[in-house]
Order: structure tokens, then C-alpha cells, then sequence
């Protein structure tokens, strides 16, 4: 159970929780009357949502979380789906050209989106994945720089950005992404099923080979090879 903070303190604290966590936290901290109610209407609209207050006032501490933590669930979903709505716009656009600009003006407008947001119905792809799959580089580069995307961030089925890449024959983008230190060793599954076949999960540089890109395989593997060649140097020097 938490200590007795102030609400101000106590909003800092709980500011970064998931939903889950910000549920198990404040079920568990005992909030009673006329701060209880100060602390539940002001984490309400801390997270941008409004709790109209009744003339008899909601006194029971209960109803209140229940009503907070309901508003929030529901918030989630909206923020999901729109979410979704940006990010598949986008995808549909990468097909075609390199939007960077297009990528920049979608988080001016949705400030709430999250660049590591996984679509919920596509293998849960991050932009980063689907820039890198389509080898817009440019996009990469502003994905990466400016928005922040996480470098190794996997979906459903384990993919890397340079697992994505690699298996697209991405050429240009697999090397931007290891210059930048991507993990070579991750092993996953693709989106969809190949050509190539099997299902089992594969490290990026087998991906690359199985689907014909011999060129991507060597440079991913020269990493591999100068890695261990650095591992075993360090181990030489601690002997």
C-alpha cells in the first residue's frame, strides 16, 4: 500500500502506470472522503476525462474508482482504434512513396500516438516495421531520429524492423539498421507465409537466405562474425 502522499505527489507517481498497474495501485490505497474524492476527479482529469459531479456529490470511494477505471478502459480502446486508423493510413501510403512528411504531420495531429504503437489486427506491426519492410529509408531514418521508434522492437511474431527488412530484401535499410546496432541474433516469424517456407522462428540473416537474398545474409553475418571476433578478443584480454 502506498504512504499517505499528497494528491499533486501521488499523480506524479501513478503518472507513468498502465492501466493494470494505475488499478492495482489505487484499489489498494486507501482514499476516504473529501480526499478521496480530491484525488479520484483530479487522476480523472490528469488522464484527460471528466467525471460530472452529481448535487449529493459520488461519496463512496468504490464508485468512484469504478466509474474512473471504467472511463479509462474505455479511453484505451478509442485511443487503440485510432491508433490503428493512423497508422494503416500510413501503410497504405508507404506502398507507394517514401511519406516522411506524411509521418510527421500523422503525430502533430495525433499527439496521443505512440510510434511503437502495434496494429492490434496486423501481426502487430509498429510503422518502423512497415517502413522498413517497404525499404523507405528516409522514413526509417525519421521514425528512428525524431519520433523516437524503438530499434529492436518485435511483433507478434518476434520480427525486427531488420528481421522485416531482411526478409523484404531491403538491402538499404538492413544496412542503416545495423550501422545503428540493430540485434542480428533475434529470431522470429514472419508476417505472412513464404514462399520459401517453414514456420519455425529464424534470425534474419536465414530469412535473407531462404528468400534468395544472398547480398543481405553476408552483410548481416559479417556483424555476426566481427562480434564474436570482438567477444573472443575481449576474452583473450582478461585471461
Amino acid at each position: 500500500m502506498l504512504p499517505l502522499l499528497s494528491d499533486d505527489l501521488l499523480l506524479l507517481v501513478l503518472e507513468s502506470c498502465d492501466l493494470p498497474t494505475l488499478r492495482a495501485v489505487c484499489s489498494s490505497h486507501r482514499m476516504d472522503g473529501t480526499r478521496g474524492e480530491t484525488f479520484w476527479y483530479g487522476l480523472a482529469s490528469h488522464h484527460g476525462l471528466h467525471m460530472q459531479r452529481t448535487t449529493r456529490g459520488l461519496r463512496s470511494r468504490t464508485n468512484l474508482r469504478q466509474t474512473l477505471f471504467a472511463n479509462l478502459a474505455t479511453q484505451a480502446v478509442r485511443r487503440a482504434v485510432q491508433a490503428d486508423q493512423v497508422v494503416w493510413a500510413l501503410w497504405m501510403q508507404l506502398h507507394k512513396t517514401d511519406v516522411a512528411a506524411a509521418i510527421r504531420r500523422a503525430f502533430e495531429r495525433t499527439p496521443d500516438l505512440s510510434v511503437d504503437h502495434c496494429l492490434t489486427f496486423y501481426h502487430g506491426s509498429t510503422l518502423l516495421h512497415l517502413a522498413a519492410r517497404r525499404g523507405r529509408l528516409r522514413c526509417v531514418r525519421q521514425l528512428l531520429d525524431v519520433h523516437g521508434a524503438t530499434l529492436n522492437v518485435q511483433d507478434d511474431g518476434g520480427f525486427t524492423p531488420l528481421c522485416l527488412a531482411a526478409w523484404s530484401g531491403r538491402l538499404g535499410v538492413v544496412r542503416e539498421l545495423i550501422r545503428r546496432g540493430a540485434d542480428v541474433t533475434v529470431a522470429g516469424t514472419p508476417p505472412q507465409s513464404s514462399s520459401c517456407g517453414g514456420k519455425s522462428a529464424m534470425a534474419a540473416d536465414v530469412w535473407a537466405e531462404r528468400k534468395g537474398f544472398a547480398d543481405i545474409a553476408k552483410v548481416i553475418r559479417q556483424v555476426g562474425r566481427s562480434g564474436e571476433q570482438e567477444e573472443q578478443g575481449c576474452a583473450g584480454a582478461n585471461l
